[in-house]
């Protein structure tokens, strides 16, 4: 069981991972104002089974702000899992965490079973 949540957990990272790259290398289309290359960007992840919801939505392409937005993440558990902690760009057993982006940020919300 441990094997398999770690390989589950590893899966989820190196997709985070992609999609953070892929967001700050340029290669998504982006729909950012003219001259505001300030954009930054929240990728979020999760270990466990649950889902994470960002408020507001994204003001640019998929996953872009402007720095300094404050940012609202809520971690919603599956049946029969718990919400553990969030991990990466912000260290925090707080649910809902709210917080201003002011740099490109990768979160992992990580769920345990009850």
């Amino acid at each position: 069981m441990l094997g398999k949540l770690a390989r589950v957990h590893s899966l989820t990272l190196v997709v985070a991972i992609l999609l953070l790259a892929v967001s700050m290398w340029g290669c998504v289309p982006s729909s950012n104002p003219p001259g505001n290359e300030d954009t930054v960007v929240i990728v979020t992840y999760t270990s466990g089974s649950g889902s994470v919801t960002i408020d507001p939505p994204a003001q640019y392409g998929f996953a872009g702000y402007d720095p300094g937005t404050i940012i609202t993440l809520t971690a919603t558990p599956a049946d029969g899992w718990n919400f553990s902690n969030w991990a990466g760009g912000i260290e925090s057993t707080d649910n809902p965490v709210q917080f201003a982006i002011t740099a490109n940020l990768s979160i992992g919300a990580f769920f345990q079973q009850d």
